[in-house]
């Protein structure tokens, strides 16, 4: 089912109520630093809490500003997280992730991507060996365990959002961002593209500048 509006996050009629939100400014990061991530997820804890009703003992927050490594947005982190967040999810329930951080695509190592790319979160550690969270393993782990009955409210702030979680169905809405619908999971996933510039703009940008330097 789609929604326009996140009224359809956690009707108080639903059983169980779950959350899992991620923030990554890329505290101490050489480049591609973002500014209002963590703001983004303490915003998101306060909606869904005071609006929605979830309560503070069944979500989890993952940013870098926090000292506990347990709660840092790392990979692996993320994975944990996510696995946690659907563990024991029962017709009834609703289910929440929201992501603030950088996007990417890269190759597509599985030939499952029409445009040869899949689209990946980038995690706190992504350039010390943690790597990509890939839009594969979001619809295996964070998608594909919904039962019938059951919700999975997918907010994502990022670049290429709007197919980071390999659903079949795209439905834009004008100048709303993006509302992908799997009606055979019988997920809502609402997405919002605002991140700045991807590692790959920000890179061409470079290579063209180192351009413009030689011809001067």
């Amino acid at each position: 089912m789609a929604t326009e509006s996140l009224t359809y996050i956690a009707p108080d009629n639903f059983r169980n109520k779950k959350a899992l939100l991620v923030g990554i400014n890329y505290i101490g990061h050489q480049k591609f630093v973002l500014q209002g991530c963590i703001n983004d997820t303490k915003n998101v804890y306060q909606m869904i809490t005071s609006q929605y009703h979830f309560r503070p003992e069944n979500i989890r927050i993952l940013t870098d500003d926090q000292e506990d490594s347990s709660k840092k947005p790392t990979a692996a982190n993320i994975r944990n997280s996510i696995d946690w967040l659907v563990d024991g999810v029962q017709p009834g329930d609703s289910l929440f992730f929201e992501f603030s951080g950088h996007g990417h695509q890269i190759k597509d190592d599985n030939n499952d991507e029409d445009d040869g790319m899949d689209e990946v979160l980038l995690p706190f550690d992504y350039n010390t060996g943690g790597g990509f969270i890939r839009d594969d393993f979001l619809f295996e782990h964070l998608v594909k365990p919904i039962p019938s009955g059951a919700h999975l409210t997918v907010l994502m702030d990022c670049c290429h959002s709007g197919t980071g979680l390999d659903l079949p169905f795209v439905f834009a809405i004008k100048n709303k961002g993006e509302t992908n619908t799997n009606t055979n999971t019988n997920t809502s996933h609402q997405t919002v593209s605002g991140a700045e510039p991807t590692i790959q703009q920000k890179e061409k940008e470079k290579e063209k500048e180192k351009e413009k330097e030689k011809e001067k």
